[in-house]
């Protein structure tokens, strides 16, 4: 099953706590799933199994 940014507002607006999205993060669209109501985002594949950049480097995309 795949999420998409309806399913992250739908839950956002019926679960009251916080909410993490996982899976196909990069830094191309964290801004888009964090303005669609995600708290926080796991984006480890990004950054260990990126194969342009070194982790810091991948990290730093991330502003």
């Amino acid at each position: 099953f795949k999420a998409n940014l309806a399913i992250l507002r739908w839950a956002k607006k019926k679960i009251n706590m916080p909410t993490v999205a996982i899976g196909g993060i990069n830094s191309s669209n964290y801004k888009k799933i964090l303005s669609n109501g995600a708290n926080f985002i796991a984006c480890s594949s990004y950054i260990w199994n990126n194969k342009k950049l070194d982790p810091v480097s991948a990290i730093k995309k991330f502003k």
